[in-house]
């Protein structure tokens, strides 16, 4: 008969069951093949959103472009005038103001689904570390005065 004492006799109260999916280093492991479903995903919900905010921006160019040209107005006081020297240059211009306005529009719903792709895979401290960077002054100051 052994010794009450001994570990092998101790009921041991194991923690939870480690996930078979959860690797120590990053994110839940997944087969090549599911990254790539993700990856699709991510781009279909990165091209939806831009083409939202593209026919937002276009339908409203010409709110837009008054919008853009008061500065000039107003440190000219009316006289300078803008004048379109091709013949396409108005639908370019059109096209200019949806593009860079919907990409401006979009930028941080891009910037979320893109960070919900990545942060998964991050390390607990790089986790730690990113979800820190966006809230830490410097940063934030330089955007506000930029």
């Amino acid at each position: 008969m052994k010794d009450p004492a001994d570990e092998s006799l101790v009921p041991r109260h194991p923690g939870p069951e480690p996930d078979p999916y959860e690797d120590e280093e990053g994110g839940p492991v997944k087969p090549f093949l599911e990254h790539l479903e993700d990856l699709r995903w991510l781009l279909v919900r990165c091209l939806i959103t831009f083409v939202v905010a593209f026919a937002l921006c276009l339908c409203f160019a010409p709110q837009l472009m008054s919008i853009l040209q008061a500065p000039l107005d107003k440190a000219a006081q009316g006289k300078i005038t803008l004048a379109i020297l091709e013949v396409t240059g108005s639908f370019t211009i059109a096209l200019q103001i949806g593009i860079w306005g919907g990409l401006c529009i979009a930028f941080p719903f891009l910037l979320y689904f893109v960070g919900d792709y990545i942060v998964p895979a991050l390390r607990k401290v790089e986790k730690k570390n990113t979800l820190v960077l966006p809230l830490h002054p410097a940063p934030s100051s330089s955007l506000l005065v930029a």
